[in-house]
Order: structure tokens, then sequence, then C-alpha cells
């Protein structure tokens, strides 16, 4: 893979991150103003799955150092983060919000060691429609 590809999946993992983060935020959002945990655990399974495939699998293929640094969306404006950080920010958080119910955290856990629950969610995406992920 030339480095212009590898320029572009480090784009996409940039782009992986503020999309995630913007969607615990709603997710967060929604289960704090009494909607439960398991109410929208379809939202915790989509978000674990932009995590596998979008962050963590690309994290794991091209094995980028965790102190390089990434320009992410916070608050609306870019800011320069380590891929540590945005990890932090986006799969650690999806993992923490979603211990607030067992079932979810487990499922989510699941499709985020690519278990068969990540097997399930991947059969309900195109392949070009994982491929923009």
């Amino acid at each position: 893979m030339g480095l212009f590809d590898k320029g572009l999946e480090f784009n996409k993992l940039a782009t992986n991150v503020s999309k995630v983060r913007m969607l615990l935020d709603q997710i967060e959002n929604k289960v704090y103003s009494s909607e439960s945990a398991l109410e929208n655990k379809d939202d915790y399974c989509f978000v674990a799955y932009i995590c596998r495939i979008g962050i963590i699998e690309r994290m794991e293929k091209y094995n980028w150092k965790l102190s390089t640094k990434i320009i992410i969306g916070i608050n609306g404006k870019p800011t320069s983060v380590s891929l540590h950080e945005s990890y932090i920010m986006s799969v650690l958080k999806l993992t923490m919000m979603s211990q607030i119910n067992s079932d979810v955290s487990e499922t989510v856990n699941d499709i985020l060691e690519k278990g068969e629950q990540f097997f399930v969610m991947d059969s309900q995406f195109t392949k070009e429609a994982i491929k923009k992920i």
C-alpha cells in the first residue's frame, strides 16, 4: 500500500473518531434524558461496529504509534490529539457508557472483540457501505 493510501486511511481514522464522539454524545443525551441504555442498544451496537472496523482495525493494520497526532473535531473545532487520546475518547468511552446495562455491555464488547455479534452487525451492511467507514 502506497503512502497516499496510508494517508487516506489515516484520515478515515480521524473522521471515524470524530463521528464516534458525536454519536456517543447523542446517545449520552438520550440515555440521561430518561431513555434507558437498553432502549438505545442498537445505537450502541452501531457505534461499536464503527469503532471495530473504522478505528481498531485501522490501528491494528497500520500499527501507527499511539503518540502519533491526528486532527479530530471537538466542539466544532479541529483539535490535535494523540492516537492514544483518540482511542480513549471513542472506544474506551463507548465501553464505559455501555456498562450502564450488562446486556448492552456484553454485546458491545463482543462486537469490539470481533465476536459473534460483530458478524451479525457486519451482515447488515453492504461491502460498499463498509468501505466508506
